[in-house]
């Protein structure tokens, strides 16, 4: 960590250093890859290997536990390969949660009395003498035949909620109460339709997502700025190169797409990514440590964002934010900064017009 604040020193002070003459040993592509802020700052030392960038016992003692097992994965007596070979085998389970009562996709949805409990605290009557053995095709199928559109939706949360809530209590997470998980339906979708909806009369939204090629350790950031027509005003994309966490990925994608619409003056009222974590930092909902590069970065976001305190920030899921990924994706394999005014590409030509028609 010492060499990295010798990099943040000579890259803020504006002179070049030759990694090499201090020392061979230094993964030198990783520490020029470091995201460093886009203005003057301290240099810290932190832990790399935890959220807070602060070193104690439990994070050493993971980090040696994930050495090790990196180190035995290569033998033949691997309890990786062990597993693997014993998911492999066929067998049959039951319910644990119905004192044994044969487990199927069906009888996990509908027929578990954790399951019955939710449904009857419902308006919907799902349930069919032969969905225990119905996959889960054929389930759908035949919801779809029964149910209109928008009770179909919900029935497809619920569906979600349950199978969530199943695994988080065979794994030993207390589940939610069935009328807080007949709730969710609503309140998602109502959040899932909002973030589709265009910008005010005037103003300009800007969703932003980001993607790596491990092959080529490219990173893309994209961006693709709609009106209140849900037309594509403009749309931009950026190589990097660089080894980033996802987090890191998704912030920089808000700095640099953020950064490009100011310079070509193009008046941003709202931004929306799809990574939880940073729209939570940035909105100060996430306990986030500042010793972090991740938090330099979000600080960089705030100082930007200081000038136009109007800008609203705010996630969406990634199904509402499949243009910018879209344009990440496709942009993966263009070398240089690349714009499209008043164009869509056809990667996300169905999307585009997907949402301008719901």
């Amino acid at each position: 960590m010492c060499e990295t604040a010798v990099i943040s020193y000579h890259r803020t002070a504006g002179k070049a250093i030759d990694l090499h003459s201090v020392d061979p040993t230094i993964d030198v592509y990783r520490i020029l890859a470091i995201s460093l802020s886009y203005y003057p700052r301290e240099d810290k030392l932190f832990w790399y290997h935890s959220d807070s960038g602060v070193y104690n016992v439990k994070f050493g003692y993971h980090l040696a536990e994930s050495l090790e097992r990196k180190d035995t994965s290569s033998s033949s007596n691997s309890p990786r390969k062990w597993w693997d070979r014993f998911w492999k085998i066929s067998y049959f389970t039951t319910c644990t949660l119905c004192d044994g009562v044969w487990e199927s996709v069906g009888h996990a949805l509908f027929r578990c009395t954790r399951a019955r409990a939710i449904w009857n605290q419902t308006q919907f009557q799902v349930f069919s003498p032969k969905i225990n053995n119905l996959n889960g095709h054929d389930i759908y199928s035949t919801l779809a035949a029964a149910y209109k559109d928008s009770d179909l939706e919900k029935i497809l949360c619920l569906m979600w909620c349950i199978w969530t809530e199943r695994n988080k209590e065979l794994h030993g997470t207390k589940p939610k109460l069935p009328r807080i998980i007949c709730s969710f339906p609503d309140v998602y979708l109502e959040q899932f339709y909002t973030a589709k909806l265009p910008p005010a009369y005037g103003f300009h939204k800007l969703n932003v997502d980001a993607t790596y090629d491990a092959k080529g350790s490219v990173i893309d950031v994209g961006a693709v700025i709609r009106d209140y027509f849900g037309d594509v005003i403009v749309a931009f994309s950026k190589p990097l190169r660089g080894c980033y966490s996802t987090k890191e990925m998704e912030a920089n994608s808000i700095i640099y797409n953020f950064k490009w619409a100011l310079s070509n003056r193009l008046a941003i009222h709202s931004i929306e990514t799809d990574s939880l974590i940073v729209a939570n930092t940035i909105n100060k909902l996430s306990s986030t440590s500042c010793v972090s590069h991740f938090r330099d970065l979000i600080d960089d976001i705030s100082l930007l964002l200081s000038y136009f305190p109007r800008v609203i920030v705010s996630h969406v899921k990634r199904e509402t934010n499949k243009a910018a990924h879209g344009l990440t994706k496709f942009s993966l394999r263009l070398d240089n900064d690349c714009s499209w005014l008043g164009e869509i590409l056809s990667p996300i030509y169905s999307v585009i017009v997907f949402d301008s028609i719901h």
